[in-house]
């Protein structure tokens, strides 16, 4: 049977791994994003989960022979013995999901949060502030935010490490 399955791959050999797979007329799922680099530098692929992609082939046939060899490869992703299966439904639903993304240039910030999202500030001066996270910045891990201070809504910069979801603030 064809499954999807997960590759381990090393640091930054995620396209070449994919590039050698399509090459074995295989079905790959490989999303990536596209990064603002900050200070003027421009934009890069990064992969959205990196060292990981995933391939489908079936275990007992050809297609299935020396994938875990192949440069760049580290090891076809196992529990319990067995390589992992992620179900069709699982994929395609991360591709719907992933597919506004494609074509859009974000900020560092602005993929480990949403603009109008509550979040909390939890170092600087303002920590124990709740602020509505705005914005990434084109400098690297900065954001802007928008905190209620002195009766008034304020624009404030903050790095993307002094400010957490308030979901995740509710889950530690």
């Amino acid at each position: 049977m064809i499954y999807w399955h997960l590759l381990y791959t090393k640091p930054h050999k995620e396209p070449q791994v994919n590039r050698l797979l399509l090459e074995r007329d295989l079905d790959t799922f490989f999303p990536v994003v596209q990064l603002e680099r900050g200070y003027g530098r421009g934009i890069r692929a990064e992969p959205f989960f990196p060292h990981y992609l995933f391939v489908r082939f079936d275990r007992e046939g050809a297609e299935a022979t020396g994938l875990q060899w192949l440069p760049g490869v580290r090891s076809i992703v196992h529990f319990g013995g067995k390589p992992a299966v992620i179900p069709d439904e699982a994929i395609a639903e991360m591709r719907r999901r992933l597919e506004p993304y494609e074509e859009q240039v974000l900020h560092p910030g602005e993929w480990r949060f949403r603009r109008g999202e509550t979040v909390e500030v939890v170092k600087g001066p303002f920590k124990g502030l709740d602020a509505i996270f705005q914005k990434g910045l084109n400098a690297k891990d900065r954001v802007q935010v928008l905190l209620h201070i002195l009766g008034a809504w304020n624009r404030v910069e903050l790095g993307t490490g002094d400010i957490v979801p308030v979901d995740q603030r509710k889950r530690g």
